[in-house]
């Protein structure tokens, strides 16, 4: 799906994209994506600056603290970047991109407490 119909499938679950704190969490999404799938695929995450370039947000409105960028990246090519992936290139690191490409994805809910 395109960023935006991969979100509002989440949300549609009553979850979000997938946000990313720590290196930790990171391995286990790429966990979870390599048992899926069987390979290190990109995936959507839930980061996006569509509000203010340069500033990236978690789609629940918290600011992105912990990044895991591929080097030179984010650099909004072509003036349009404004979504997140994962597993990009062979470092399998993030890299901005364009909202429009079809990529799988990761929902992720809160637990009940």
């Amino acid at each position: 799906m395109i960023w935006p119909e991969a979100e509002i499938n989440c949300q549609a679950m009553g979850a979000t994209l997938a946000s990313i704190y720590s290196m930790y969490y990171y391995g286990e999404v790429q966990k979870l994506i390599r048992e899926k799938t069987g390979r290190d695929e990109r995936a959507w995450l839930g980061g996006c600056n569509a509000e203010k370039e340069g500033s990236w947000w978690w789609r629940g409105d918290c600011p992105v603290s912990f990044t895991n960028w591929c080097r030179g990246e984010p650099n909004n090519g072509g003036g349009n970047q404004h979504c997140m992936q994962m597993n990009f290139s062979d470092e399998k690191c993030w890299d901005d991109v364009e909202c429009h490409y079809k990529l799988p994805s990761v929902c992720i809910k809160k637990r009940r407490q």
